[in-house]
This record gives structure tokens, sequence and C-alpha cells, in this order.
């Protein structure tokens, strides 16, 4: 009888975990159908096979490459979006409160927004040469601009009813700020630099690619300058798993935390409770 139930036990968990996961295991399935067959039709040169760049990803992770490259980096793209957010979200509170200061900024804001970052690049290493100044300088001036106008519609969205109730309930400084225009904030802002933090992977790469001499730009280059596909087939790969790992692991959870009215109503929507 025991048994039984254990085994139906199992059998639960299983049929909950394949419910989980089943688009996501689909969505790779897919991914490496599609893969396997254009390896077909191309040379290794070309497009190395899902079971070649496994090899060649067992080899970079079994390299001492891997830690220092990934650690370079997260410096390059975490730092420029440091120094992007602080100064961002702080020029944006500024810029909301003084409408002078805002129609000053908004023009340089949306002319930076503009500008490719490949621009940057090329002028970071005219300004910093080759190494983690570039890198940093490109991620922060590509970021910058995303996060600042993310403050100012954040702000500039706050429902007026809210404020009318605000009012009628007589909230002020501290409880104004935490109880209504920080909840609507980090509704719009959240978004923002859930973006910005994905483009700033991509910029920080494109960097280390382009004028980089450490990070996984730098091991692309690299591998692309030795002809080794397979390598960068490897490298591509790694990034996706980063890229995942930070959504899934800490972004999703930080939302969570901030954010719990839309993690409610994800819930609904699924059906989770009525």
């Amino acid at each position: 009888m025991l048994e039984s139930t254990e085994n139906k036990g199992l059998a639960f968990l299983r049929v909950k975990l394949i419910k989980a996961f089943l688009p996501e295991v689909l969505s790779i399935l897919c991914i490496l159908g599609f893969w396997q067959f254009g390896a077909n039709l191309y040379p290794k040169a070309i497009l190395p096979s899902p079971g070649e760049t496994l090899t060649a990803l067992m080899q970079v992770l079994f390299s001492r490459s891997l830690p220092e490259a990934i650690a370079s980096t997260m410096l390059h793209s975490l730092g420029g979006f440091s120094i992007a957010a602080v100064a961002g979200i702080s020029l944006g509170l500024i810029a909301e409160m003084q409408g002078f200061i805002r129609r000053m900024l908004m023009p340089i804001a949306t002319a930076l927004q503009g500008i490719p970052p490949i621009a940057w690049i090329v002028l970071s290493v005219l300004w910093f040469g080759m190494g983690d100044a570039n890198s940093i300088f490109t991620v922060a001036l590509a970021i910058f601009p995303l996060i600042f106008i993310a403050t100012i519609e954040g702000l500039q969205t706050t429902d007026p009813r809210l404020l009318e109730m605000a009012k009628t309930y007589k909230l002020q400084g501290l409880m104004l700020v935490r109880e209504v225009y920080l909840p609507q904030l980090i509704s719009i802002l959240f978004p923002a630099i859930a973006s910005s933090l994905g483009l700033a992977w991509r910029v920080g790469i494109m960097s280390e690619v382009l004028s980089g001499t450490t990070g996984i730009g730098a091991e692309l280059n690299k591998a692309r300058g030795n002809f080794d596909t397979a390598t960068v087939m490897a490298w591509i790969v790694i990034i996706a798993v980063l890229i995942l790992t930070w959504d899934y692991l800490i972004l999703r959870r930080v939302r969570n935390y901030l954010m719990p009215w839309r993690n409610q109503t994800s819930l609904r929507e699924k059906g989770g409770f009525s």
C-alpha cells in the first residue's frame, strides 16, 4: 500500500515537472533539430554540428580561460551598466522635478539613444586604447539614455487618481514616495533595466570582439582568427546559458520581490487561484 502511494507520488511529480518545463524543452529540441539539419548541408568550417560544438564546449569548460573570460565580461557589462543606472535614475529624478533641466537633457538622451554602439567603440579606442576602460565606457553610454528616459516616463505616468487619493489620506514625504511613486516607477523602470542588462551583455561582448584584450568577446575573436568555428559556436552557447541563468535565477526573482502584484496577475492568468 505504502509502495503504491510512493509510486503515485513519483508519477504525479514527473507529470508536474513535464508540464512545467515542456515548452522550454521543446524549444531547445527545435533549435537542435534545425541546427543539425543546417550542419548536414554545410561543411564543418561554416556550421559545425551540435555534437562537434559539444566537443569544443567541453574543451572550453575545462580550460583556464573560461572563468577569466566570464569575470572580465561581467566586469565590463555590469560595470558599465551600474554607472549608467546610477546616472540615469539620478538625473531622471532631477529632470522630472525641474522642467528646465529636463528640457536640457532630453535632446542629449535622445541623440545618445540613436548613436550606434560601434561609434562609441571607435571613440573609446582612441581615448582609452585597448583594455577594460573602453568596454565599460561603451556600455555606459549605450545604456544611460534608456534608463534616463524610462525614469522620466515612469514618473510622468503616475495615475492622477492615486495622487488625489494620496492627498485625501494626507500621504507626504517618504510615505508618498514609497506608496505611490515607487511602485509606478518600478513597474516602468524594471522592464527597461532588464532590457538594458541584455543590451549591456551584447554591447560589452561586441566591444571585446572589436577592441578588447580580455573577456568572452576576446576569446570569440581568438577562435575566429584560428578559423575554429566549433569553438566560436561553443562560446555562443556559453553566452546563451549565462543570459538564461541571469534571467531565470536573478532577474525574475528580483522582479517578483519588487513587483509582487505582477506575480499575482500571472498566477490568475494561469488559473493558479481565483
